[in-house]
């Protein structure tokens, strides 16, 4: 087998010729001297090839826990950055991204919005734990709907959910599967109490290519006149729900606050 002569400088300590040296002394030691012995050496270029992929491997098995350890976080944060922390549901970036991507495709879709009544006497009774676990029964009950059509769910903020419909055709028929699932038995909050998870629905139908801020906008109005009839209805978005004074609009929006006017009292057991 052929091969190829190496001449080799290694350092080495005076008087231990058999140990390469290593620098490991301070800058500027006086104390360490180093002798340099030149050392012929002749390697096998298959011999040589085999050493440097088992070096590349070896490199690769080393980096491989580190890349997949910095994966796992990225994908974590990304996903937590989507995802509402109480519910598990989608969050307001996520639906906002949902509607941009299926705007940018000209798809047509319709959005629910939804606003539970009642909220605040919830919080008031029971406190916000009771709240909490209200919101969490709701997005539980959400999540349980099966339709081909509802493409994603998200918390919004508050009490305010809202739901994307990828089939506009479908909307209607979600809808009422929603407030059915809502209005139905009421949740437990512990220590034998009751709460209505029920709500007030606005639905819109979009254009291809609507934008999420139009969409939002018009669910939300459909919502509002769902609320000022009553609450626990559904409303579908007409321009007329957008008239001024046609529905006394409040100056805070519901998701950024916990409280509305129209409240549904607890059913204690």
């Amino acid at each position: 087998m052929t091969g190829r002569h190496y001449h080799v400088l290694i350092a080495f300590s005076p008087g231990q010729p058999s140990k390469p040296w290593k620098a490991n002394g301070r800058p500027g030691d006086s104390n360490q001297s180093l002798e340099l012995r030149q050392v012929s050496l002749t390697i096998s270029t298959g011999t040589t090839l085999a050493w440097t992929m088992i070096g590349l491997i070896a490199g690769v098995a080393a980096l491989l826990p580190a890349w997949w350890i910095a994966n796992r976080q990225r994908v974590h944060w990304q996903t937590k950055a989507l995802t509402d922390e109480l519910t598990g549901l989608a969050n307001r970036r996520h639906l906002i991204r949902t509607l941009h991507r299926m705007a940018d495709t000209s798809r047509a879709v319709a959005v629910i919005l939804l606003d539970l009544d009642g909220f605040k006497q919830v919080n008031d009774i029971g406190g916000h734990g009771a709240g909490d676990d209200l919101l969490r029964a709701v997005a539980d009950r959400l999540n349980r709907i099966e339709h081909r059509h509802l493409h994603t769910i998200a918390r919004l903020g508050g009490d305010e959910y809202a739901i994307v419909i990828d089939n506009p055709d479908s909307a209607a028929d979600i809808a009422d599967a929603i407030a059915q699932a809502l209005a139905g038995t009421p949740v437990s909050l512990g220590w034998g109490h009751l709460a209505s998870a029920a709500a007030s629905i606005g639905v819109t139908v979009g254009e291809a290519g609507a934008q999420p801020r139009l969409l939002l906008h018009q669910a939300d109005a459909a919502m509002y006149q769902a609320k000022r009839a009553g609450g626990a209805q559904i409303r579908m978005f007409t321009p007329a729900a957008t008239e001024p004074g046609l529905v006394e609009r409040p100056a805070v929006r519901q998701r950024d606050r916990r409280h509305d006017t129209v409240e549904l009292p607890c059913v204690d057991s």
